[in-house]
């Protein structure tokens, strides 16, 4: 296992402004109640599709375009379907970089997940997380081609109460 630790340089003035509403939008995640109206209400965009595989029901909708051209692909929140765990609420970016170096400036305690990407697959991405009192943001960035963390391409929030007791 590699595992990679990456110090983010110093940010220029207009780099640490660039993303700002996107990354506001991102530290909001850790704010919002897991439910569809507040969720809805973070990322400004209404959910329009309910699906489920089994185990988790995701809500989704598309997002919007950010400042800069960065723009929210997808994102929602997902509920565990025999109440075990805590919700999820996620986003899944794309277009203009968020780059490791601001995202980084905004949670300089996140560290690697300790996880490689494989070679071999077609989008490789390194996992980072950032714990607090309130629970665990976890951040996938893209990489180049010495494995190190380039931009911002989902973000996801789960609330410290990870676990509870399933329905009786």
């Amino acid at each position: 296992m590699i595992l990679m630790l990456t110090v983010a340089g110093p940010l220029s003035a207009a780099e640490v402004t660039e993303n700002e509403s996107i990354l506001d939008v991102i530290h909001g995640m850790r704010q919002v109640a897991m439910e569809r109206a507040a969720v809805e209400a973070l990322f400004d965009a209404q959910i329009a599709e309910v699906k489920g595989n089994g185990y988790w029901t995701y809500h989704e909708g598309a997002g919007n375009i950010f400042e800069h051209g960065s723009k929210i692909r997808k994102f929602g929140f997902m509920t565990k379907n025999d109440g075990t765990g805590a919700p999820v609420v996620y986003a899944d970016l794309s277009g203009h970089c968020v780059s490791f170096a601001q995202v980084k400036y905004r949670y300089p305690d996140m560290v690697s997940r300790g996880n490689a990407p494989s070679p071999h697959s077609s989008n490789p991405t390194v996992g980072y997380v950032y714990l607090n009192e309130e629970g665990q943001m976890s951040f996938s960035f893209t990489i180049d081609k010495h494995f190190n963390p380039v931009c911002l391409v989902n973000v996801g929030f789960s609330p410290a109460r990870t676990f509870r007791s399933p329905p009786s």
